[in-house]
């Protein structure tokens, strides 16, 4: 399965919700699929507080990952992505804040694969 991850970073305003892509490939360099994925589990922290979990939980699996590569919404490449979350805002309310954002994808072979994320809040104009 997956061997790396990259981090990707986002620039976002405080009480927004923030969309979570990425496409993960296997050792073959194929897509996965949501038959290889049994659970995905989240967790989420602010940077300098990386003892305390803001928030944790789990995804659907049918809801995050695609069986067919996306292209909505990508800007990284034309090729596109299989995994989503609609991060929502009320995970990642404070302003002017560096969150880590976990998602660790378990597979039908039982490894773990790691994607991280690395947003970090803006004060909107009125916050």
């Amino acid at each position: 399965m997956p061997t790396s991850a990259t981090i990707t970073q986002a620039l976002i305003f405080q009480g927004s919700s923030w969309r979570a892509m990425a496409r993960i490939v296997g050792l073959d360099a194929a897509a996965i699929l949501q038959a290889d994925v049994t659970s995905i589990a989240y967790t989420i922290w602010k940077r300098d507080t990386p003892a305390a979990e803001d928030s944790s939980g789990s995804l659907t699996v049918g809801t995050v990952i695609f069986d067919a590569l996306q292209t909505q919404s990508w800007s990284a490449d034309t090729t596109g992505y299989n995994f989503r979350w609609d991060v929502p805002a009320a995970l990642l309310d404070d302003a002017e804040t560096d969150y880590h954002v976990h998602a660790a994808l378990t597979m039908a072979d039982g490894s773990i694969v790691p994607l991280q994320f690395a947003p970090r809040t803006r004060r909107t104009a009125t916050g």
